[in-house]
This record gives C-alpha cells, structure tokens and sequence, in this order.
C-alpha cells in the first residue's frame, strides 16, 4: 500500500464519525450548533461542518477506489513483465 493510500485511509477514519452522525441527522438546520461545550465552541462547530465532513467523506472514498484501482493495474502489469521476460 502506498503512502497516498495511508494517507487516504487514515482521513476516511478521521471523518467517518462526522459524516455517521450528520446522516442521522438531517432535519438540524445548517446553522444549528452541535456542540454543548463552551460557547466558543458553540459558535464554531455547527451541522454544516459535519454535512462538510460527509462531503469530504465521499471524495476520500472515491480517491480511495481509484488510488487502489492504480495500484492493482500497476501490479498486474508488473507480473506480466516479469512472465514476458522469462519466455525465451
């Protein structure tokens, strides 16, 4: 596995949580705070940070697909090299 795939794995990890709580969620308004912390916090984290996280989500997952369908084809073609040297 690739660095860049790590990399994408670990930002679906860090944003799956957001983006499961959010789907549950649809009927909070946009400018709803989510937080019942401070209210700094309250002002800052809001429904359209998590909708941005399942936003996010799906572009990541999509990378994924693609970055793990890159390096299949990378390894297919790769052993077809090394079969084709071997043939005399």
């Amino acid at each position: 596995m690739t660095s860049s795939l790590t990399a994408l794995r670990e930002a679906e990890k860090s944003l799956e949580p957001f983006a499961t709580f959010i789907d549950g969620a649809d009927f909070i308004p946009d400018d709803s705070p989510i937080s019942q912390g401070s209210p700094m916090a309250r002002r800052q984290v809001i429904a359209r940070d998590f909708r941005r996280a399942r936003s996010a989500l799906a572009i990541v997952r999509a990378a994924i697909e693609e970055e793990s369908r890159r390096e299949t084809n990378a390894r297919e073609a790769g052993q077809g090299q090394l079969f084709s040297e071997r043939k005399p």
